[in-house]
C-alpha cells in the first residue's frame, strides 16, 4: 500500500522558514524538462541532481516511491501578525461567515477561493472552523 499525501506548510516568509532546515527542493516535469517545483520540498533524503541540489525524481515519480514532499507556501497576511498575544486575539474573533456566500470575497481567499461551488452546495451553512475544515 502506497502512502499519497497532500502536505500545505504556510508562512510568513518561505525563504527565510526554509533557511532554518535542511531540505532539498522538489522537481517537476515541465515540457519534457525537470525544472524546480514551485513550492515542494523533501525534508528527508531522496536522489538530488548533483549540479542542481534538486531532486533528480519528478515528484509524482518520488510520490510513487514512497517519497513524501511538502508545499511549503507564503501567505503574506502571516506577516501582519505582531506576536503571538495578538494572534491569541484574533483567533478569539468570530468571522463573518455570511462573507463566504459572496462569491467575489470568497475568490480571494487563500485555499477556499477555488471551491465557491462546492462551497454552496453544501446542506448545512458553514459557520464554524470544523465545517470549513470538511
Amino acid at each position: 500500500m502506497k502512502f499519497k499525501s497532500d502536505i500545505d506548510i504556510d508562512v510568513a516568509n518561505r525563504e527565510q522558514a526554509l533557511s532554518f532546515l535542511e531540505h532539498t527542493a522538489a522537481s517537476i516535469i515541465k515540457e519534457d524538462k525537470n525544472t524546480k517545483h514551485n513550492t515542494g520540498v523533501y525534508f528527508t533524503d531522496i536522489p538530488a541532481d548533483p549540479f542542481t541540489g534538486r531532486a533528480s525524481l519528478d515528484y509524482e515519480a518520488a510520490e510513487d516511491l514512497g517519497y513524501v514532499k511538502v508545499d511549503v507556501l507564503n501567505v503574506g497576511l502571516y506577516q501582519q501578525v505582531k506576536n503571538e498575544e495578538h494572534l491569541d486575539k484574533l483567533m478569539q474573533q468570530e468571522p463573518a461567515w455570511d462573507r463566504l456566500y459572496d462569491p467575489d470575497f470568497c475568490a480571494r481567499l487563500i485555499h477556499i477561493g477555488a471551491h465557491y461551488d462546492t462551497l454552496i452546495k453544501f446542506p448545512e451553512a458553514v459557520n464554524t472552523v470544523p465545517r470549513l475544515a470538511m
